[in-house]
């Protein structure tokens, strides 16, 4: 069997591991996730994107692999999981944002008003 390959799946998931770790520490207020670490999701599946068009091939010659695609498969559902509850979380707070940036300006308006009437 061909490591190299098997290697790069397990690598490529490890990596994307970390990083499914690194959001939910995020979305727990533990850490920052942000620009740099959304490019570093492309990184692996881009590496991979080739074995991955070729696996029903390399299943078939390398049944080892079976494994290392089954694992990358339940890590890329948590990626997906983990990126939609990021966003939601970015939507909530763009939102809050909003809010408070409306309040600011209200409270803007109170204290020109004010200044008016003095």
């Amino acid at each position: 069997m061909d490591e190299s390959i098997l290697n790069r799946v397990r690598s490529a998931n490890d990596r994307l591991r970390s990083l499914v770790d690194l959001m939910r520490g995020a979305l727990a207020g533990r850490c920052q996730f942000g620009v740099e670490e959304m490019r570093a999701i492309s990184a692996p599946l881009s590496e991979l994107s080739p074995l991955i068009a070729d696996a029903k091939r390399l299943r078939k010659i390398q049944p080892e692999l079976d494994g290392a695609f089954e694992a990358y498969a339940e890590t890329l559902s948590d990626v997906q999981t983990s990126l939609d509850q990021v966003r939601f979380m970015l939507l909530a707070r763009r939102a809050q944002i909003d809010s408070m940036r409306g309040h600011l300006q209200t409270v803007g308006r109170w204290a020109d008003t004010l200044g008016q009437t003095r």
